[in-house]
């Protein structure tokens, strides 16, 4: 992508506050004389995005918001370590704070209860992540993805809501628009669904996130292309209830074609083993424009990896660690 096409840019998003409807704002494309992140001015750099896809285990417990910030950490500075860019967590990444909810909360309780957890926590301490550098010290820090989380609207249902991290920053980067039955249940989690794509530049490329069914619409290729989106960003979660190992591969199937559609790269990742009583099945995999798979972690819904298997991308290749 040219520095005149990103410099077309502007993209909004909104912090993560309790009682605002804020379901991200639309793309403005004009044609300020800087490029602008969802954090204002940032220098337009143009080199190659490496990225750490990290298939967290959900079985692993934690016992408060900080034990799970430290998993976190203990992550970022593993990708810092390899050299990459950005750390990629999965769809409902969040449901392994489950393990320390009270033992009488419902399931149709339980996305408010998660989204309180970030709601109270995210713009001190999830934003406060220690901003570790890749190489030098006057290096930018590494994005973080931290997959997705209920939040609450002004309407008084939550949303599923892909949680973005920069620059000592947490933001509600984009809402699920395309929600399963059990998304939808009026007896269950009962959420509600965005509107649509809204991209954001990251180091001089421009991004998207599609989350899990997103990808399932042959209409969000058309759109990610529309929006000139170089990289997708496709957390999910696929659980033992929509046929596990076989809803995983199909849905990275799909997240692979609307690349294709795009034209664009696909960094997909989904959360492994059980919590809240749900067992899930996933992986990671990366797919360049083109269609072709760079690496993989081929599905599975247990691990004995307490943190959970990452890709990881290298000046040579890719690495499962």
């Amino acid at each position: 992508m040219s520095l005149g096409r990103l410099s077309q840019l502007k993209c909004k998003s909104t912090a993560l506050t309790a009682g605002k409807d804020r379901q991200p704002e639309a793309a403005v494309v004009s044609a300020p004389a800087v490029a602008y992140s969802v954090y204002g001015v940032l220098p337009m750099f143009s080199s190659r995005i490496k990225a750490a896809l990290w298939a967290v285990n959900l079985s692993t417990p934690v016992v408060d918001f900080g034990g799970w910030l430290s998993l976190i950490q203990h992550q970022l500075r593993r990708a810092t370590d390899y050299g990459c860019d950005l750390l990629v967590m999965p769809e409902y990444a969040c449901m392994q704070l489950l393990h320390y909810a009270p033992a009488d909360l419902s399931s149709k309780d339980q996305p408010l209860w998660l989204g309180r957890q970030f709601i109270g926590n995210a713009g001190d301490r999830l934003a406060s992540i220690p901003p570790y550098h890749q190489g030098q010290s006057s290096a930018a820090p590494l994005g973080i993805l931290a997959g997705t989380a209920p939040i609450l609207r002004s309407h008084g249902l939550c949303t599923n809501t892909a949680i973005w991290l920069s620059n000592g920053h947490a933001s509600a980067i984009q809402d699920k628009i395309h929600l399963t039955l059990s998304e939808t249940d009026p007896h269950g989690w009962l959420l509600s669904s965005g509107r649509d794509i809204m991209p954001f530049e990251y180091r001089g490329h421009i991004m998207a996130v599609s989350i899990c069914h997103d990808n399932d619409v042959a209409a969000t290729g058309s759109k990610l292309k529309s929006l000139g989106v170089e990289i997708v960003l496709a957390p999910s979660m696929c659980d033992s209830k929509s046929t596990g190992a076989d809803s995983h591969e199909h849905i990275f199937a799909a997240a692979r074609q609307r690349g294709l559609d795009a034209g664009a790269k696909v960094y997909a990742v989904g959360a492994i083993g059980m919590a809240g009583g749900e067992t899930c099945w996933g992986g990671a995999a990366i797919y360049d424009a083109q269609g072709h798979t760079l690496g993989e972690i081929p599905a599975m819904k247990e691990t004995d990896n307490m943190y959970g298997p990452m890709l990881v991308e290298l000046d040579d290749g890719v690495r499962v660690i």
